[in-house]
């Protein structure tokens, strides 16, 4: 147990030092890209990559199954099972790709051109699209390969691979200012370039692994397992994609490009926070399916309930400084904050901490298997929210209903999750409602308590650093003092003791 801790440190530790350059360069990336093409080519780019995205469903839902079997099997130190779910996801995905490509190309035949884009850009939206659907196919052969590198947790391979993603998105702004090209299409021809290196590179690192012999499997009693619960996943995968893309087409119905590039902006910072707490949560799920596929429930609980109390923390740390200030954080991250951009960051925001706080009762759930109900919750309330967010905009609704809809449906699912995660494995809803939740509201209304009462100055890096702070502090004394329980305490007190060489009286 003390040496799958200290793994969990190591690939967070590595996980957190991608995200620090890659946050970095993504950020000054929107800011430069956004001056580039402008609000309307970048709201077209926004646009066309939802849609596309909107058609990785069946992927998103086999990279999900494929992971979990993965870690199922190496809980059970089962090599020769090992190589079979491989060989069985490497045929399965080479259907899903050829699927993909069939319906994507229709949609671009019938319905790309009936989307609300000026008809001088139509040429470049289609050029757009093709290249998107090419290298989500490559994406989607690379599913099996990415999967076995996440489940054996070579964390730190990844950190370095995305780090030199990142960098190379560096040189991609230097050539749009020397290109005279549409610079939407050499945008889109580069990205595809470092998609398709990265892939590459990912295929090379997962090949150490003996089970990636390449060879298809068609072994039919895997394949009716996988597939059994893949589809399961398959409608809340296509619903959850319907909602995150989906609302990109309804603002550019009901609305215009102009929102759909305010839109784009909170939905990129809203992937990059997703990230920050994501670099956590997948150090932690490997460990999980592992305690439960060894019989190890106890450990299980505890990664559970320390797991949901570290991404709270980490998730309140980045996100209240820009709820609190979002015209100053946008002004500094961008040269031309686009109208509506600065709610639709809060929203998102705050939609991301909500959503984000039964991750892993929903994970867990999945170790055991027995998802059947759980999926049909989920996907009722995704679709729900698409269904909700139209019927809106129909009766009038302004642009911000699509996130305030979104984050009551939000609350809807961690209270699905949070049901199935006591019915199918027991878990202590009582103990978590009192000792996380219950602590968890209190803490974050302490915070933004500090922030309301913080008194009103001019926008400077002054007033930013000092709120900042007083929140943080707030976030600390609550944490320490409050919110972790005792053996988190002493476990902090060895901490602080071995590292810094004094003892600290925490209680």
């Amino acid at each position: 147990m003390q040496e799958n801790n200290k793994k969990i440190a190591r690939n967070t530790i590595a996980l957190y030092f991608r995200m620090a350059i890659t946050m970095a360069v993504s950020f000054f990336t929107v800011r430069i890209t956004l001056q580039v093409l402008g609000s309307e080519d970048y709201g077209l780019n926004n646009l066309v990559g939802s849609i596309v995205a909107l058609f990785s469903f069946i992927n998103g839902s086999m990279g999900t199954a494929v992971q979990r079997f993965y870690s199922y099997e190496i809980g059970k130190n089962n090599e020769q099972r090992l190589s079979k779910v491989f060989g069985v996801g490497i045929y399965l995905h080479c259907w899903v790709a050829a699927i993909t490509l069939l319906v994507g190309e229709i949609f671009a035949v019938f319905f790309l051109g009936k989307l609300n884009i000026p008809q001088e850009r139509m040429f470049a939206a289609h050029v757009v699209f093709q290249i998107s659907l090419f290298s989500l196919l490559l994406n989607i052969l690379n599913v099996p390969y990415a999967a076995l590198l996440r489940a054996r947790e070579d964390f730190a391979k990844f950190a370095t691979l995305d780090i030199i993603q990142a960098l190379c998105r560096l040189v991609i702004l230097y050539l749009l200012y020397v290109v005279s090209f549409d610079k939407l299409i050499t945008l889109s021809v580069m990205n595809f370039v470092i998609t398709f290196s990265y892939i590459m590179a990912v295929n090379f690192l997962a090949r150490k692994y003996k089970e990636t012999a390449f060879r298809i499997d068609r072994d039919k009693t895997l394949v009716k397992e996988m597939t059994g619960f893949i589809s399961m996943l398959l409608f809340t995968v296509l619903f959850s994609l319907l909602r995150d893309k989906g609302v990109v087409v309804l603002i550019n119905i009901f609305f215009n490009l102009t929102v759909n590039a305010a839109y784009a902006i909170a939905a990129t910072i809203m992937n990059m926070v997703n990230t920050f707490a994501m670099n956590f949560k997948q150090a932690m799920v490997p460990q999980i399916m592992a305690a439960y596929s060894a019989g190890n429930r106890q450990r299980m609980n505890q990664l559970i309930d320390s797991g949901t109390k570290i991404t709270f923390v980490l998730l309140l740390l980045v996100t209240a400084p820009v709820i609190a200030e979002p015209h100053f954080v946008l002004d500094v991250i961008l040269a031309d904050v686009p109208p509506y951009a600065p709610q639709f960051t809060v929203l998102a925001l705050i939609n991301v901490n909500v959503a984000s706080f039964t991750y892993f009762l929903y994970q867990s759930v999945h170790a055991t298997g027995k998802i059947k109900w759980q999926q049909t919750y989920m996907s009722v309330l995704y679709l729900l929210n698409v269904v909700l967010i139209y019927v809106v905009f129909c009766l009038g609704g302004s642009c911000y209903s699509a996130i305030y809809v979104t984050i009551a449906c939000s609350l809807l699912q961690c209270v699905v999750n949070i049901w199935f995660a006591r019915k199918t494995f027991g878990f202590d809803l009582k103990a978590f409602s009192k000792n996380i939740l219950f602590k968890s509201v209190v803490i974050a209304a302490a915070v933004f308590a500090v922030s309301f009462a913080f008194p009103e100055q001019e926008e400077s890096w002054a007033r930013f650093i000092m709120h900042t702070s007083a929140m943080y502090a707030m976030i600390v004394v609550s944490c320490v003092f409050y919110y972790l329980d005792r053996q988190e305490r002493e476990y902090l007190k060895g901490f602080a003791e071995k590292k810094w060489g004094r003892k600290k009286n925490w209680n």
